[in-house]
């Protein structure tokens, strides 16, 4: 046979070669080479929550990158090199983010652990693909109030999976973080991450800050109480529900490109339960939020369901902004 025949050959059995052994399951992992504990977050809420708990010198990538909505991501050729490596893996669940779901069932074989902020807090079912580390919890699904949304954009059994949004959930995530971060290798500074005081210390900070955090919702929000909230989609319909807020209508009810009948539904809001503003997300084009707005005569606002990797501070710029164009003297249309 010709040398320019067999190529084609040659290139058919290398493709075969490759799909049998996927599917005859991955090959055990090397070893891990020494260095710093790694570890690869979701989005960047999930940053801003254990970061002050790992040790010093800790690498942390964060696959969705601020600005950009999670429910659109799809990973990279680098992001799948970084969660085949990574050491610790977070991320919300829920159905919120299937492209790192992919990569995790299709790394069965690593020994990294799986932190997901659903089940560490019990809330929803387990994701189809499972934790893969033997090290993971099992977590019970159990009813904490603030489950079902009815409605959602086609996550996994309809749970709202903007969880990280409500501070008394981060609270309960960051105490099983913590148990998760003792098991990481030593930081850069010799302190292992096994070493619970450091990160039982960096954990009560977090946790008082988190006490902070909603007692400073609840008193700022008290007074708005009833309130109808606009948002460009389905977000913030478990904080709005944890702090006396109304979620009538939303611009964006399923992922994608909003409908008329969004729309419109968003004008009456404004018309009939008299809606003060109407609120864009950085993640979105705030192209339709400002013509709803102007078409509404009420202002535009700008929450953010993800940041920047700084969660505080995010949690309080949405704060401020709710209570700006919430507050007294804010009427709808």
């Amino acid at each position: 046979m010709p040398t320019t025949a067999r190529r084609p050959a040659i290139a058919l059995l290398a493709s075969l070669a490759a799909m049998l052994l996927t599917a005859c399951g991955d090959p055990k992992p090397a070893a891990r080479a020494a260095g710093p504990a790694r570890v690869v977050v979701s989005i960047p809420p999930m940053e801003g929550l254990i970061r002050p708990m790992l040790p010093e010198g800790a690498e942390v990538r964060v696959l969705c990158p601020p600005g950009r909505s999670v429910h659109g991501y799809e990973p990279t050729p680098d992001d799948a090199a970084a969660v085949a490596r990574a050491d610790l893996v977070v991320m919300v669940g829920l159905g919120l983010e299937p492209g790192v779901e992919r990569l995790l069932s299709s790394r069965s074989q690593s020994p990294r652990r799986v932190l997901r902020f659903s089940e560490a807090v019990g809330v929803g079912s387990a994701p189809a693909a499972h934790d893969h580390s033997e090290h993971d919890h099992d977590h019970e699904a159990h009813d904490h109030g603030h489950d079902d949304h009815d409605g959602h954009d086609g996550h996994d059994h309809g749970v709202d999976p903007h969880l990280w949004l409500d501070p008394t959930l981060a609270k309960r995530f960051v105490g099983e973080a913590a148990n998760a971060i003792v098991t990481l290798p030593a930081g850069a500074d010799g302190s292992g991450a096994g070493d619970s005081a450091r990160v039982n210390a960096a954990r009560d900070e977090l946790v008082a800050r988190l006490d902070a955090l909603d007692a400073a919702y609840r008193e700022r929000l008290a007074p708005l109480a009833g309130r109808p909230i606009i948002t460009e989609h389905m977000a913030f319909a478990r904080l709005a529900e944890r702090y006396g807020l109304v979620v009538p209508a939303v611009l964006r009810p399923i992922e994608g490109e909003p409908t008329p009948e969004a729309i419109a539904a968003a004008v009456r809001a404004v018309r009939d339960l008299g809606a003060p503003a109407i609120f864009t997300e950085p993640q979105f084009d705030p192209t339709l939020a400002r013509r709803v707005s102007e078409a509404a005569g009420v202002p535009l606002g700008v929450l953010d369901p993800e940041g920047a990797g700084d969660y505080f501070a995010m949690m309080e710029k949405n704060l401020a902004e709710m209570v700006r164009l919430l507050g007294p003297g804010a009427t709808g249309g």
